[in-house]
């Protein structure tokens, strides 16, 4: 699921669990101006439990977006690794080819640093700079 789906839903139920805890909260304190008799007993327990399901959601959005930045990251890593490789194997090649090839290696991180540019504004066309 796209981060930015999964973050605008989470604020939503965020937002919809409180709004309904005020509007029964409210509606709760107009009923009992009218009938003093009515008690509030087990009411803690009940704000309670729907703010550890809040806390719940709020975690698992967290670890979700830890999750896929460390997979990125993990990505980067592996991605430069090769690149090094590569560029310490052009000793392997003939010494009249080294030089054209280094250079061209030189273009290896813009390159990458384009494509990958690209490739996130595909993903998520608001954004403008990479």
């Amino acid at each position: 699921m796209n981060p930015t789906v999964c973050t605008a839903v989470s604020v939503g139920v965020f937002v919809g669990t409180v709004a309904c805890l005020e509007v029964g909260f409210r509606l709760g304190r107009h009923s009992a101006g009218r009938s003093p008799r009515v008690t509030y007993a087990g009411l803690g327990i009940i704000v309670a439990a729907v703010f550890m399901l809040l806390g719940l959601l709020l975690g698992v959005n967290l670890a979700g977006g830890i999750s896929r930045l460390d997979a990125q990251r993990q990505r980067i890593v592996k991605e430069a690794g090769a690149i090094g490789r590569a560029y310490f194997r052009l000793d392997l090649l003939p010494s009249n080819e080294q030089r054209e090839m280094r250079r061209l290696f030189s273009t290896v991180p813009r390159y990458a640093t384009t494509l990958a540019c690209q490739a996130s504004r595909s993903a998520n066309s608001r954004s403008r700079t990479c």
